[in-house]
């Protein structure tokens, strides 16, 4: 598999991923349910690092390459501002995440 097929292939996962995170919620907001469910918790560790590794392979591969055209700089760098966002909620996910005390350990 070539890097083109698996940042590909990472973005359908994280694309599935918040679906399947997404319908869950809901769920949850309609049984008004306070306990954090683990299984939930399980699709949010999946996620977490589907969302790690795809950016991190934009950040060390997609994005140089592109820099080396004048027309991507611009996106490309604001990209780069999108990726820090990302981490930082990930980041904050993550502490909600360990504040219910549910280990869904990691992959990364």
């Amino acid at each position: 598999m070539n890097l083109i097929e698996l940042f590909k292939d990472d973005r359908k996962n994280i694309v599935t991923l918040f679906t399947e995170l997404w319908h869950e919620i809901k769920e949850i907001e309609c049984t008004e349910q306070d306990v954090v469910d683990c299984e939930r918790m399980q699709i949010f560790g999946r996620l977490r690092d589907a969302i790690i590794q795809y950016a991190d392979i934009e950040e060390r591969f997609f994005y140089p390459a592109m820099e080396e055209f004048e027309a991507t700089r611009p996106p490309i760098s604001e990209a780069y501002g999108d990726l820090a966002r990302i981490r930082e909620l990930v980041g904050k996910m993550e502490s909600l995440r360990l504040a219910g005390q549910c280990d869904v350990g990691t992959t990364i």
